[in-house]
């Protein structure tokens, strides 16, 4: 007899295994959703690992190499409390508290930032879907659609510029507080623990208009997504969560506290890089047509331009047609939203999160790439859904189709976005590629002449420089960084009627009054130059270069003594200054006072041990003084022969000393072959001068008499 309760059919012996438990449908979603995490991480990390050696350009050189407040992270307040985008510096005085100026560790961290906001997304749209209950009506579910949206998203190359231009982190890191406060404020709508959800969603709210004020529109978003996903109606949304919206508003606080110095910034743009700012009418009747090229971006990426100088419209023929498509879609989105349809509140999005740079406030840049970043997703959420939508009425084969076509175009668009990365790697190639496509771009002219000059193509960046004029006649930093060119080749002439050009436009441009300084000095016309140095140092006195220079010229205009206070003045300021050293014991020498000579030698040289004229400066005094007890011929020697190594034993001068150092060792033959080698360098240079002066001494040493300065 059995047991009393047991099935028979269950029991030993039984053919039947015993029942598996159901399975659990909660359980396996969240398993495949953290498989769809890992991906999402995976897929961010290949497409952007070709990032992570891209240097520093355009305006990271203001925001991150030139300044001065990202050194100093603690106390953080004084940071947050002084700075436009408190949070976006606090993430740069952070990087620079790890690793300096060392562009990997800033890209590490914006690549990361990146997939954190596709993670985000994924949470967002997955959580929409489910609650809304599409989930089952979704090709892939709730878990599948998400993350088609999420990796699309995320490798698609028009992101490049938000991600791998290291001062757009600040759009990238709103973009992530913007996302991260939707997704609080969907668990607090539906989760059981809503206050804590809400202080979250109030918190990064706060944290990403401290960021950037694209961020200013998230508690509108955020309300528009409660009427239409969750509560039905607005007054529903307030009354049910008040709490949360007026957190959400008191947000606005920390933009209307920040935007003032955004603006005052975004205006201080023009002058000097020669874009003034267009009156808000215009800027608002271009911007359909550059959404209208934001929308094609979206669905085909090419050609990607790192700097647009999109112009301004001229004519009101310009603005009727795109005007019109954007008129169109707004009226679309409006009946959407009207009906509560899931797909008006997606175009919304893309309206709302544009609304502060793309509407009627001016900015110096009408187009930029990185301002898609965050309204990508309306598109890309569109294109899933028709497709997934398309695919799902073949349900034999709409599942394994869908995950193909979603592998094949994942693929496609990270392969885009390396290609991409790895151009921002050349500027060159960057910026050539502005100059190809925007051939009216002076802005992609003049940063081609940057990137050329730096490759030391000279000739070409001068026809970049010539270029950019030609399209922006006056165009200061094209007329500096040009004359600059021709400052290096010797063309003074012309270097100083382009340093007088851009000296119109702004006559209290310091580095300008010096360069122009140097040409007319080195030009022969001292006594303007120095009208310039010393107007220089008038604006920045503590500048040591104005100082250093100031000195030079002096010297060359006749003034020696007031060379000599210049000079001095450098060294106060900046009391290693090897260049002001130098120059210093170089006039001391020329005056008789070698013993003050040597200290300034002997400061240069521990400041820069290479400087060929320092060495020969130091050698020929320790080898020539009158003062016998001044004299060192054991070390001029050593000196003297470091000078003729740097050389390459081609300069006539360091040869000169060397033999005069022999000759105040005793070892006269070695002095009078070391002076016919200084003789022949100094004929073949034809500098007949300095060859009579060796010649007097070539005499003296055959007559084994050593060479006093001055004696």
């Amino acid at each position: 007899m059995r047991p009393s309760g047991v099935d028979s059919t269950t029991g030993p012996g039984s053919s039947l295994p015993p029942a598996s438990p159901a399975p659990d449908p909660e359980r396996a979603d969240s398993r495949r959703a953290v498989v769809a995490s890992l991906l999402l991480i995976g897929a961010g990390a290949a497409a952007y690992a070709s990032s992570l050696t891209v240097p520093f350009l355009f305006d990271d050189s203001t925001h991150i190499l030139h300044s001065s407040r990202i050194e100093r992270l603690w106390p953080p307040w004084s940071l947050l409390g002084s700075s436009f985008r408190p949070i976006l510096k606090l993430t740069l005085a952070i990087n620079y508290a790890l690793g300096e100026r060392d562009p990997f560790g800033y890209h590490v961290v914006n690549a990361g930032i990146h997939i954190l906001s596709a993670l985000t997304l994924f949470g967002v749209v997955r959580r929409t879907v489910a609650g809304a209950g599409f989930g089952d009506r979704v090709l892939g579910g709730a878990t599948g659609f998400g993350f088609a949206v999420s990796l699309l998203w995320l490798v698609h190359p028009l992101q490049t510029q938000a991600v791998t231009y290291t001062i757009q982190r600040g759009e990238s890191l709103a973009s992530l507080f913007y996302l991260l406060t939707l997704y609080a404020a969907i668990r607090c709508a539906n989760d059981t623990n809503t206050a804590r959800w809400g202080v979250v969603a109030v918190v990064v709210c706060a944290l990403g208009m401290g960021t950037k004020e694209i961020v200013a529109t998230a508690p509108l978003v955020v309300l528009l997504y409660d009427r239409t996903f969750v509560a039905g109606s607005f007054a529903a949304a307030l009354r049910q969560r008040r709490w949360l919206y007026l957190g959400l508003a008191s947000c606005w606080g920390v933009t209307v506290a920040t935007v003032g110095r955004d603006l005052a910034l975004e205006h201080g743009t023009k002058g000097m890089l020669g874009d003034d700012l267009v009156s808000p009418v215009r800027y608002l009747l271009s911007q359909p047509a550059i959404l209208l090229h934001y929308l094609r971006l979206a669905v085909w990426p090419d050609p990607l331009i790192f700097d647009y100088g999109w112009p301004a419209v001229e004519r009101g023929t310009e603005v009727v047609a795109p005007a019109a498509a954007i008129l169109a879609l707004l009226g679309l989105t409006g009946a959407g939203l009207w009906a509560r349809r899931w797909w008006g509140f997606v175009l919304a999005w893309f309206f709302l999160i544009l609304a502060p740079t793309s509407s009627f406030v001016p900015l110096a840049d009408l187009a930029v790439e990185h301002r898609m970043y965050l309204p990508l997703v309306s598109p890309v959420l569109l294109a899933v859904a028709l497709v997934a939508r398309s695919l799902a009425r073949r349900e034999v084969l709409g599942g394994p189709v869908a995950a193909l076509s979603l592998g094949a175009v994942a693929l496609v668009l990270a392969g885009l976005t390396v290609s991409r990365n790895r151009e921002y790697q050349d500027l060159v190639v960057l910026w050539s590629g502005v100059a190809e496509h925007r051939p009216e771009n002076h802005r992609g002219f003049l940063n081609l002449g940057f990137a050329l000059s730096d490759r030391g193509r000279g000739p070409e960046a001068r026809r970049s420089f010539e270029r950019a004029i030609e399209l922006r006649p006056g165009y200061v930093l094209a007329h500096f960084n040009l004359a600059n060119e021709l400052l290096g080749d010797d063309r003074l002439d012309e270097a100083i009627a382009h340093y007088r050009s851009a000296l119109e436009s702004e006559p209290d441009w310091v580095a300008l009054l010096g360069n122009l300084g140097v040409a007319l000095r080195r030009n022969g016309q001292s006594r303007e130059a120095v009208l310039h140095h010393v107007r220089a140092v008038e604006l920045e006195p503590r500048s040591v270069r104005s100082r250093h220079q100031l000195g030079l010229a002096l010297e060359a205009a006749g003034s020696a003594k007031a060379a000599v206070e210049s000079y001095r003045a450098a060294i106060a300021l900046d009391p290693g200054h090897a260049a002001s050293h130098l120059a210093l014991a170089q006039r001391l020498s020329v005056l008789g006072r070698g013993s003050e000579a040597i200290a300034h030698y002997r400061a240069a040289l521990r400041r820069d041990p290479g400087s060929a004229r320092a060495t020969n400066g130091l050698a020929w005094i320790l080898a020539t003084h009158p003062d016998a007890a001044m004299r060192r011929p054991g070390e001029a020697i050593s000196l003297a022969r470091r000078a003729v190594e740097a050389t390459e034993g081609r300069a006539a001068s360091a040869l000169d000393t060397l033999a005069a150092a022999q000759a105040s060792a005793g070892d006269f033959e070695g002095a009078v072959v070391t002076a016919r080698r200084a003789l022949d360098e100094a004929s073949s240079a034809a500098d007949a001068d300095f060859a009579l002066e060796v010649a007097k001494r070539l005499a003296g040493y055959e007559h084994r008499r050593i060479y006093v300065d001055g004696g």
